[in-house]
């Protein structure tokens, strides 16, 4: 669990840093996330041969995908998750602040094989496919509302608003994402 709690603390930087409403740490985030992508995809051949060694549940995961796409759930979630007032979805349409919802959609079906993967009889209040899922939600309302006019004030950015409103609760739906990757031997 040690890189769980790594991983929490990284979250949770980023996600201050977010509240904290900085651009330039919104831009570091961004940055750190793309360099993260690369790093993923370029180290990823040394570990592409370790879902052969996976349970069978996990035997059609492709822990290249899954490593890349683990990245952007490092980042993006927190990015939805600041999408809370006018300010925050104007970072994005200005591009101050890089976010791609169909990129972001792409990685959630990236890391669909997980929802396969037994997570050992931890107990989870949710499901892999719940997680994945509520991101997807989420995703596509953010989606909606940066295609409108005024996003904030929006349908869809009301209800993002409502669903990231407990911004611990929805980023929490990482912790049961990444022990799935971990478990697939994609870590």
């Amino acid at each position: 669990m040690k890189r769980g709690s790594v991983l929490m603390a990284v979250l949770a930087t980023i996600a201050l840093s977010l509240a904290a409403g900085c651009s330039s740490s919104s831009k570091s985030a961004s940055s750190a996330s793309s360099t993260t992508t690369a790093g993923a995809s370029s180290g990823s051949s040394t570990t592409a041969g370790s879902s052969s060694s996976s349970s069978s549940s996990s035997s059609k995961v492709d822990c290249t995908k899954v490593k890349a796409a683990g990245a952007v759930l490092i980042v993006d979630p927190q990015k939805l998750a600041g999408l809370k007032s006018a300010d925050a979805y104007a970072l994005i349409k200005d591009g101050t602040v890089t976010y791609d919802p169909d990129e972001f959609a792409a990685a959630l079906d990236d890391l669909k094989p997980l929802e396969g993967v037994s997570l050992g009889g931890l107990p989870h209040s949710e499901s892999v496919t719940q997680a994945i899922d509520a991101y997807a939600q989420a995703n596509d309302l953010a989606k909606q509302a940066l295609a409108s006019a005024d996003p904030a004030s929006s349908s869809a950015g009301q209800q993002l608003a409502q669903q990231v409103s407990d911004t611990a609760s929805f980023l929490g739906h990482q912790t049961v994402i990444s022990e799935a990757i971990s478990a697939a031997h994609c870590d």
